[in-house]
């Protein structure tokens, strides 16, 4: 026999916009059959016209109910359907769908709307609000959880050197307003049936209960595909000999412990990782007799995000673990500084070194080492070499 499929997916609180699209089917000529793995309709063509379906909500387990009663009760309610005139012919979450028996005038399941507004309050609305809160509490607690185990600093503009990372936390983000807008529709669509005051229920939009349905179906393999991205991009940071010439020649300059008067070395490596919204190179020199120079250089896709990440480098300052281990912890002493060929400049002198910060248009550089760095020629250097007042 010739058979069609198509995916049912309906939410439990869009059970009569599926009577809609059973009705739409059966308008071209097709009955349902059964429903596989409560997603999947299963078509045959139509054999009686004056077949009609309904779709009915299982009643709700009682607290106090066994397995094997609830079971039982189950049982009578569809020898109960039976009676009325009406066969089950699939299920999907907590909706029984029935078609009238062939011959006989089928009697409505539900008559009484404020009973059946009630079922919905209880079945439907109730266990939306506590999935909601339920996902909510744990992002939040989550989350606060997170920041308050990372002692070091968190700076937010790291997410995008990681796009697999972003893209993951993009879809998390999504997925909570999908939860919060599927929510929001119960809620609506609860409060238009205590409006309808025992006269004829709404039926959702058919349309917005197909969206409902397929963003269900899609949600989570969107969000596995983006959480293996992760796994497949992995660290993008590389490490590589560090080799200024070709820095400058990609338009990435940076100064090194030779330009500031520290010695030249060719085992010097540096890393690198970024994407076309935020790159960055940095590396480790010795400077000689125990001085030790970190030099780490941020190229915005914007001058505004570049700015961004000044003012979270610069807030976050005495958090910053590199800058604990190369010049010390506690809170550092700002010094005025004027950097002639920047837009933005900050100094913190901490016990051990001083914290360079450093902004022109999109590019960002920062330096952390036991130098003066109010001295005016050492910065004409670094501004020269970095090439910010070009």
């Amino acid at each position: 026999m010739k058979k069609r499929y198509a995916f049912y997916g309906f939410r439990d609180e869009d059970y009569r916009a599926a009577e809609t699209w059973l009705e739409g089917w059966k308008a071209r000529g097709w009955e349902l059959e059964r429903v596989l793995a409560g997603c999947i309709a299963v078509f045959v063509p139509l054999s009686c016209p004056e077949m009609r379906y309904t779709v009915d909500l299982v009643p709700a387990r009682r607290r106090e109910e066994s397995q094997e009663g609830w079971v039982e009760r189950q049982a009578e309610y569809r020898q109960l359907c039976a009676d009325a005139g009406w066969e089950q012919v699939g299920e999907s979450g907590a909706q029984r769908i029935y078609k009238s028996i062939r011959g006989q005038n089928p009697v409505p399941l539900q008559t009484d709307p404020e009973l059946e507004q009630a079922r919905f309050q209880r079945q439907v609305v109730r266990p939306a609000v506590e999935s909601t809160a339920s996902v909510l509490v744990t992002v939040v607690l989550s989350t606060v959880l997170f920041f308050y185990a990372e002692r070091r600093a968190v700076y937010w503009f790291e997410l995008l050197l990681h796009p697999g990372e972003l893209l993951a936390l993009g879809m998390i983000g999504l997925g909570l307003l999908w939860q919060l807008y599927k929510l929001f529709h119960v809620c609506r669509y609860g409060w238009k049936l205590r409006r309808a005051q025992g006269e004829v229920l709404p039926r959702p939009s058919l349309r917005g209960a197909r969206v409902r349905a397929w963003g269900d179906a899609l949600w989570l393999p969107v969000l596995a595909a983006a959480l293996l991205s992760t796994l497949w991009t992995g660290n993008l940071r590389t490490e590589t000999p560090l080799d200024p010439a070709q820095l400058a020649e990609e338009g990435r300059p940076v100064v090194t412990a030779a330009d500031l008067g520290g010695i030249t070395r060719t085992d010097d490596i540096m890393w690198q990782e970024g994407s076309g919204l935020l790159s960055t190179v940095s590396f480790v020199q010795s400077r000689g007799l125990g001085g030790i120079l970190y030099v780490e250089r941020y190229d915005a896709a914007t001058s505004a995000l570049a700015g961004q990440v000044f003012r979270e480098l610069e807030q976050k300052a005495d958090q910053d673990e590199t800058k604990a281990i190369l010049c010390g912890r506690g809170e550092g002493t700002a010094i005025p500084v004027e950097v002639s060929g920047a837009e933005e400049s900050v100094l913190y002198q901490y016990e051990r070194g001083e914290y360079l910060i450093l902004r022109r248009g999109k590019t960002v550089v920062r330096l952390m080492a036991d130098l003066d760095f109010t001295d005016p020629a050492l910065l004409a250097t670094i501004v020269s070499q970095t090439k910010l007042g070009a």
